[in-house]
C-alpha cells in the first residue's frame, strides 16, 4: 500500500494561500480583469484541455472516480480470455500546480500529481492489481497572438513520474514458470509524456468562450513501450453571471490517441463537465466530472471510467 505522507500539509499551504489572498486583496480588485478575461468573457479554465493564458495562479485538483459496469476477463497461464465477470476498480488522484508569469507573453508553470489504482472487488484485485503513481509537471504558455476578443498560444509540457504496481495474477505465473527467482510482487517503472502543441479561446458573448487544443509527443507507458500521443479536442465556457445567478458551466472533450492508460490500449475520449462558483473571478471554487471510455488490454470489452475532482484555483492576475 502506497501513501502520499505529505498530500494533508499540501492541502493545508493551499488553503493558507487563498485564504490569505482573498482576505488581503480588496473585494474591488478581486473582480477585476484578469488574463482569463477575452472581451467580456471570463474563461473558467479546464482540467482537461489546460489554458492559452500566461497569468499567475495557484491551482489544487482532490477527488476520485469508480469504473462503470466493468467487466475484467478471466485467462488463464496462456493469457487465453475464458469469459468475463463482474468488477470493481476505484481511482484516488490529487494534484497542485502553480504557474508564474515571467512577462506579459510568457508564463512557467511546475507542479505534481498523484493518485492510485486499485480492484475493490476479489476479481478486480487479482487480475488489475494495485498501482500508485507519481510525477512532476513543468510546463510553459507563450502568447502568439492576442486581440480583443481571440488568443492563441503555444505550450510545451513534460510530465515525468514513477508507478509502482502489485500484481498478484502476475507473480503467480511467474512462479509457474520457473521465474521465482527474477520475479518480484512489486514492479516499478517511469513513464513519461512531452506535450508540444497550441491552446485558442474565443470569446463569443459575455456569458460565452469557446476553446480548442491540439498536441503531440513522445510517451513512455507503465510498460515502458513508447509511442507517440496526440490529443485534440474542444469546449466551451458558460458564465451565466452576466445574465442571471453565479454559476458557470464547462463542457469539453479530447480525444487521446493512445490512451495510455494502464490495461487500456487505443485511443480514448474524455468528456468533462464541470460546474463552478463565478461571483468571485480571479476564485475558482468547483466539482469537474471526466468521463473516459477506452478497450481494453486484454479481451474485447471497454473500461468506462467515471471521475469527480474538487477545483480550487486562484489566479493572481
Amino acid at each position: 500500500m502506497f501513501t502520499v505522507r505529505t498530500s494533508p500539509r499540501f492541502l493545508s499551504l493551499l488553503g493558507g494561500v487563498v485564504l490569505a489572498a482573498t482576505l488581503i486583496t480588496p473585494l474591488q480588485a478581486q473582480n477585476d480583469s484578469i488574463r482569463r478575461t477575452l472581451g467580456k468573457h471570463t474563461f473558467l479554465p479546464s482540467t482537461l484541455m489546460g489554458d492559452p493564458f500566461a497569468g499567475t495562479y495557484v491551482r489544487n485538483l482532490t477527488g476520485g472516480g469508480t469504473a462503470v459496469g466493468l467487466q475484467v476477463p478471466k485467462i488463464d497461464l496462456d493469457n487465453r480470455v475464458l469469459g468475463y465477470q463482474d468488477a470493481s476498480i476505484s481511482f484516488l488522484s490529487i494534484e497542485m500546480a502553480y504557474q508564474q508569469s515571467v512577462t506579459n507573453w510568457l508564463a512557467l508553470r511546475a507542479g505534481f500529481t498523484g493518485g492510485a489504482r486499485l480492484g475493490t472487488s476479489t476479481v478486480a484485485l487479482l487480475a488489475e492489481g494495485v498501482t500508485a503513481q507519481f510525477g512532476a509537471t513543468f510546463g510553459a504558455t507563450a502568447k502568439l497572438i492576442r486581440s480583443d476578443r481571440f488568443i492563441l498560444s503555444g505550450t510545451a509540457d513534460v510530465l515525468p513520474g514513477v508507478a509502482y504496481q502489485i500484481s498478484v495474477l502476475d507473480y503467480v505465473k511467474d512462479v509457474i514458470d520457473g521465474n521465482d527467482t527474477s520475479s518480484s510482487l512489486v514492479n516499478s517503472s517511469a513513464p513519461y509524456r512531452y506535450r508540444f502543441g497550441a491552446n485558442a479561446a474565443y470569446a463569443v458573448a459575455p456569458w460565452l468562450g469557446l476553446q480548442a487544443v491540439g498536441t503531440v509527443g513522445p510517451i513512455r507507458d507503465q510498460t515502458d513501450s513508447t509511442d507517440t500521443e496526440i490529443r485534440f479536442g474542444g469546449g466551451a465556457s458558460i458564465d451565466f453571471d452576466p445574465i442571471g445567478p453565479p454559476i458557470g458551466l464547462l463542457l469539453g472533450y479530447v480525444y487521446s490517441d493512445p490512451a495510455g492508460g494502464e490495461n487500456v490500449v487505443g485511443g480514448a475520449g474524455i468528456a468533462n463537465v464541470g460546474i463552478f462558483y463565478t461571483g468571485h473571478k480571479r476564485l475558482v471554487i468547483g466539482l469537474d466530472m471526466q468521463f473516459t471510455s477506452g478497450n481494453q488490454e486484454v479481451g474485447d470489452k471497454k473500461i468506462d471510467v467515471a471521475m469527480g475532482r474538487i477545483v480550487l484555483r486562484y489566479d493572481f492576475k
